[in-house]
């Protein structure tokens, strides 16, 4: 999602003190998808509400994942993988 968006990546660990002065934050993992927090130990961070940059990844992220579950369902005929005998 970040390449479509022609986004520098880096993953390191951030202080708790730096997480405050943010624009935006967002959690990303399999489950959560893209999440973000708008208050970090009940400090607001940016405006209080999901900014645009981690708006249009979450979006991004859930086409990605809808087309590559069409996908995978398109090749394995469209049908369920189990069967009832």
């Amino acid at each position: 999602c970040a390449r479509e968006l022609n986004l520098r990546v880096r993953e390191a660990g951030i202080p708790l003190a730096r997480l405050y002065d943010c624009e935006e934050l967002f959690l990303s993992g399999t489950t959560t998808e893209i999440m973000p927090i708008v208050r970090v130990d009940g400090k607001t961070i940016g405006s209080g509400k999901p900014g645009p940059l981690t708006s249009r990844l979450r979006d991004l992220y859930r086409t990605w994942v809808t087309e590559d579950q069409s996908a995978a369902t398109a090749s394995h005929g469209g049908g369920s993988a189990l069967r009832a005998s």
